[in-house]
């Protein structure tokens, strides 16, 4: 998936680099028209919203940029700027804050402990600690991109944090849907699996 990340990023920056190579101006107005560059920005920020989350430092900036009182190549020159430093991060292994590398090595050493309890005959202890794992690793997902957890003083249910974390685009309908058996799931194998795909995320 990062792969497909980069390139991306890569193909919209390596576009804009290109037109400005062959212009007289440095922000590339005389070969790029108003249609191309209003395209190419909205190219530009897409991506940078599906690779980051629609509410990171780096989505939050780009919508900055395009509220500032200047032409939209001034605007795009900025925004493909946002593109290369979020490029340049991932590149870096620099998204993974502190936190989410120590609940990465909590979420292996739960799922570890659940397939021992599993091989040792504990079935149901199993599934409760990877469906708890489960559930932990939603919540820390609405709380990197800034979804409440709670409604009033009490903690909402993770079958409607998993349906806010989709609808806001934070992982797919499929994922969505795959949560929800892993959530009703008292088989730790496909939890497991469930949990894998989303620990990246």
């Amino acid at each position: 998936m990062t792969d497909t990340f980069k390139k991306q990023l890569n193909a919209v920056i390596t576009e804009y680099e290109s037109a400005l190579s062959q212009s007289k101006y440095s922000d590339g107005s005389d070969v790029i028209s108003k249609t191309e560059i209003t395209e190419l920005q909205t190219r530009c920020i897409s991506v940078i919203e599906r690779t980051s989350g629609s509410k990171s430092i780096y989505s939050r900036q780009v919508t900055e940029i395009s509220k500032k009182r200047s032409h939209v190549y001034d605007h795009v020159a900025g925004q493909i700027g946002v593109a290369k430093a979020l490029l340049f991060d991932i590149q870096n292994d620099y998204l993974q804050n502190l936190e989410e590398t120590i609940h990465g090595d909590l979420f292996g050493d739960f799922l570890e402990m659940a397939a021992h309890l599993i091989e040792n005959g504990y079935k149901d202890a199993a599934a409760v600690m990877a469906g708890t794992t489960l559930e932990v690793h939603i919540r820390k997902l609405c709380d990197k991109n800034d979804l409440a957890t709670t409604s009033g003083h009490k903690p909402k249910k993770a079958e409607s944090l998993n349906a806010e974390l989709a609808k806001e685009g934070v992982y797919t309908k499929l994922d969505q849907k795959n949560v929800t058996v892993g959530l009703g799931c008292a088989i730790m194998r496909p939890t497991a699996i469930i949990l894998n795909t989303l620990r990246n995320k």
